[in-house]
């Protein structure tokens, strides 16, 4: 499964696809979820447990960033990684659910990411 995953990523960023480039970050606890361009992860912030259903994690990011084009980022590179959006506005891939919540402190934009099992 991680190694799948590790050659999606490589395929997308020697590709070019949907803007993903090869200087583009990663969450430090989620090897193939990239960090928007503007966004930087919270020191400390990642929590990961691993359950016999499946790995729990929890992460922060923040920056100056745009709600609407935050949004528009993970909707478009997500899927390139094998996640499909639900009706309720997560994203399913295997036996995983994806959690994006946007809050404002300030100026900056706050994500939050949380993975779970289904």
């Amino acid at each position: 499964m991680v190694l799948r995953r590790l050659i999606a990523v490589l395929a997308l960023v020697l590709a070019g696809a949907g803007g993903l480039r090869a200087e583009e970050r990663f969450f430090s606890a989620v090897e193939d979820l990239p960090l928007m361009p503007g966004l930087a992860e919270k020191p400390g912030s990642a929590v990961v447990f691993d359950k016999p259903e499946g790995r729990i994690v929890e992460m922060t990011a923040e920056g100056g960033v745009d709600r609407a084009a935050a949004r528009a980022f993970y909707d478009r590179v997500l899927p390139q990684l094998g996640w499909r959006k639900g009706a309720d506005g997560t994203f399913r891939r295997e036996s995983e659910r994806l959690r994006l919540r946007f809050s404002r402190i300030g100026p900056s934009l706050v994500l939050r990411v949380t993975i779970t099992p289904e």
